[in-house]
């Protein structure tokens, strides 16, 4: 089983399954409070800061690629961390999805490498400590499909902020071509 599923990742990355999927304007703000609410149906310790009360503007994102974007980050925060706080914030230049969390972090040289496609700080083949090496890569893939990235950071005080950053005059431009 535990191949299977390393099989079926690995293929999924390298078919790039969101490809041709369609672009939709998406509530961003939904699909965050849909993806915790699954996080926290499925028994882990995610919760969401509220966001300002003023509605964020529509996005054009493809919708299954960015929810599995914003799962990957969850999963990994409640893998390594223990649990997920997501924070949701916009301004004039970029929407902002947050995911913070309390975990040993990663060393400063491997913030970058561990956005590449198979590569994995913790050297066992133990899923459960360990992945594939495709979560990171998967989201920061499906980021730059949107114009954007996923940045990461080491949070005062231990654990690790993963950023989505998707930036408004980008997410224009894809309306525009699309």
């Amino acid at each position: 089983a535990e191949m299977d599923s390393m099989i079926r990742a690995t293929l999924d990355y390298l078919r790039g399954a969101a490809d041709a999927e369609p672009w939709v304007a998406l509530d961003l703000a939904s699909l965050v409070d849909s993806v915790v609410h699954d996080q926290q149906d499925s028994g882990n310790d995610v919760t969401q800061e509220s966001s300002s009360s003023a509605p964020l503007a529509p996005v054009r994102a493809q919708a299954s690629a960015l929810r599995r974007c914003l799962t990957n980050l969850l999963e990994n925060a409640v893998r390594y961390g223990g649990a997920a706080e997501v924070q949701l914030a916009e301004d004039a230049d970029a929407v902002r999805v947050t995911v913070l969390d309390r975990g040993p972090g990663i060393p400063e040289a491997e913030l970058v490498k561990v956005l590449q496609p198979f590569y994995r700080v913790e050297a066992s083949r133990n899923r459960n400590s360990g992945g594939v090496g495709l979560g990171l890569a998967t989201a920061s893939d499906i980021a730059r499909q949107h114009g954007g990235s996923v940045e990461l950071s080491n949070r005062p005080g231990g654990g690790l902020q993963a950023e989505l950053v998707l930036p408004r005059k980008s997410m224009e431009v894809q309306m525009l071509l699309k």
